[in-house]
């Protein structure tokens, strides 16, 4: 509904046989529902009428990998400037992003974050599978 409202078009790619992780169900649905949440937030004041966010999922033997991108303008160079560890914080955010790759760490798995000016940003996960 969220992304309705700001005109973003939100794109869902998985198959629904992507298996389980192990860990903390709530933490992570609450990551993952960040992380589009500010898909959407940050894409829709500069795309307003060509907004999309992506998110897509596979997996194999071992993890799953879950991407959320978009189209919007890209992170400021203060945020990057937290995620990449050269900045302690900022006022405008990023400490969010730094929550969740420890979070994502703590299970085990590995997040990386990918932004271009005026391109948008890819927050790329991989989690080890549950049995």
């Amino acid at each position: 509904p969220f992304a309705h409202q700001e005109r973003i078009e939100l794109v869902r790619q998985w198959s629904d046989d992507l298996g389980h992780v192990s860990g903390d169900a709530a933490r992570m649905s609450r990551l993952l529902g960040s992380l589009l949440d500010n898909a959407i937030r940050f894409t829709a004041p500069a795309q307003r009428q060509e907004g999309r966010v992506l998110v897509h999922a596979v997996s194999d033997a071992d993890s799953v990998t879950i991407i959320i991108s978009d189209n919007g303008p890209g992170l400021p160079d203060d945020v990057a400037a937290v995620l990449s560890g050269r900045q302690a914080a900022t006022a405008a955010g990023g400490i969010g992003l730094a929550l969740a790759r420890q979070l994502v760490t703590a299970h085990g798995g590995v997040m990386e974050v990918m932004t271009e000016k005026g391109q948008g940003t890819m927050v790329r996960i991989e989690l080890p599978r549950g049995s």
